[in-house]
């Protein structure tokens, strides 16, 4: 017979033995630790003991039990990943992007949904030749400003610079 204790994850009541629940709060720790220089450290904690919940809540209505323990907490950190393997990715991904190619032939043109002001054409545009939107809409805001539309400019249009207009009446 183990001693048991209440937790509360992401507002779920769950019931965990005191062995399991020690390596559990060591992990979270661990976790906290790891992300605490991190922008984002409270969201990507939090998310990452909602997904423990869920997978804890799935754990105990698939095996029909009531109490969470040692083994099932080992099985959620294997799922979810321990600390070294978020610090071996990081490694990895930093080492990745000091790497730089250059692959000419998956380039599509589209719209880009995520990044858009008017409708995510300059995002696509931009997208497609590698390079900030910002400058695509820099670029058409100055093209449409240099048209030869009436009243922006003071400029005459296809080379009327020299004539005048005589204006007689009123």
């Amino acid at each position: 017979m183990n001693k048991t204790i209440i937790i509360n994850i992401n507002g779920i009541v769950f019931h965990i033995e005191e062995d399991a629940y020690e390596i559990l709060k060591n992990y979270m720790t661990d976790v906290k630790r790891h992300f605490s220089n991190s922008a984002d450290s409270l969201e990507i904690t939090t998310d990452i003991e909602n997904r423990v919940a869920e997978m804890f809540n799935e754990l105990l209505a698939n095996e029909n039990k009531q109490v969470i323990v040692e083994q099932d907490v080992h099985t959620i950190i294997e799922q979810m990943g321990r600390v070294e393997d978020f610090e071996n990715l990081e490694d990895e991904t930093a080492s990745a992007n000091t790497q730089y190619t250059y692959d000419t032939g998956t380039r599509r043109l589209f719209r880009d949904p995520d990044d858009h002001l008017v409708s995510g054409v300059c995002a696509g545009i931009a997208n497609y030749f590698d390079i900030q939107p910002l400058w695509i809409r820099l670029t058409i805001i100055y093209n449409t400003m240099d048209s030869n539309t009436p009243g922006l400019h003071s400029r005459r249009p296809y080379g009327n610079e020299g004539s005048e207009t005589k204006f007689t009446g009123l």
